[in-house]
């Protein structure tokens, strides 16, 4: 006559069960207070208006030179890519002539290569160089 280990395996697996739902019970039911939650404090970052890059020209071997605006008389004034403290996608592109700042435009040329300028507001065109250290 065979003995039947059915009754003691279903037996096992009903109290695992049993056990199993009343940790799961006892666990779920625990509420955290409002004493326990921490706030997190934020720091607070300055807002700057504006961002001023560099303009840089790069070279076939790769070396970088520095971009300047030059006038009639030769004096260079620097060139800068601005950026708007909301703005990451577009960038004004500016000379700083004393404390203006003028726009460089690309001049309409029916050549391949269109030649790059600074505008003054009385129309008078500054000429764009790289400029080796």
């Amino acid at each position: 006559m065979k003995n039947s280990n059915h009754s003691i395996i279903r037996t096992f697996g009903y109290s695992l069960f049993v056990i199993g739902f009343l940790f799961l019970f006892t666990t779920c039911k625990k509420e955290t207070s409002k004493d326990e939650t921490t706030t997190t404090e934020t720091e607070e970052v300055a807002k700057v208006n504006e961002i001023q890059w560099n303009v840089k020209a790069i070279q076939a071997d790769g070396k970088s030179l520095d971009v300047k605006a030059f006038d009639s008389n030769g004096n260079p004034f620097e060139i800068f890519a601005i950026q708007d403290s909301d703005q990451d996608v577009f960038l004004n592109v500016r000379a700083v002539v004393g404390s203006e700042k003028l726009p460089v435009k690309v001049l309409l040329n029916s050549e391949q290569f269109a030649p790059v300028a600074v505008i003054t507001n009385q129309g008078n065109t500054y000429s764009l160089k790289a400029v080796s250290a």
